[in-house]
């Protein structure tokens, strides 16, 4: 989806999801002109998702795109928050010499706290997961990838 541009249309009448689509596509265009601080340029994609009990998302990353955001819709404090993975972990681990700052080991994995309407943006080739939970509730959220030039 190319970044769409600013509607005009009255859709106090329209029932159609092609207009609501657009007054999605809307609503986030406009929270990265904010984070950009100007009108951006490029395309991005969204999906949604929706986790039931013990249902989790494998490690993954978003490449190509340029950057990647996650919108938690239902997030409760039952629900999992992603991890992500230290982009360098390998190298570190080629490195195990005395003098690497012991505190580089310590951990390769890092999962930001989230509430119930957090957006995220982080870059799109840091690998991440979804671990499984047991929820009474549904997780959900909508993800995007951004191909913008920085």
């Amino acid at each position: 989806i190319r970044r769409p541009p600013r509607s005009t249309l009255d859709r106090s009448s329209a029932a159609s999801d092609v207009y609501k689509r657009q007054d999605i596509c809307d609503e986030y265009a406009s929270i990265f002109d904010s984070i950009f601080n100007k009108q951006w340029t490029g395309n991005f994609e969204c999906w949604y998702q929706v986790y039931k009990n013990n249902e989790y998302q494998e490690w993954h990353d978003h490449m190509p795109s340029t950057l990647s955001a996650i919108h938690f819709l239902n997030f409760k404090k039952e629900h999992k928050a992603p991890m992500f993975q230290d982009p360098i972990r390998n190298l570190k681990a080629t490195m195990n010499h005395a003098a690497l700052n012991e505190r580089m080991l310590e951990t390769d994995k890092y999962t930001p706290e989230v509430e119930e309407g957090d957006i995220i943006i982080f870059p799109s080739y840091l690998q991440h997961t979804v671990p499984a939970g047991k929820y009474d509730l549904h997780r959900v959220t909508i993800a995007l990838n951004l191909n913008v030039p920085l």
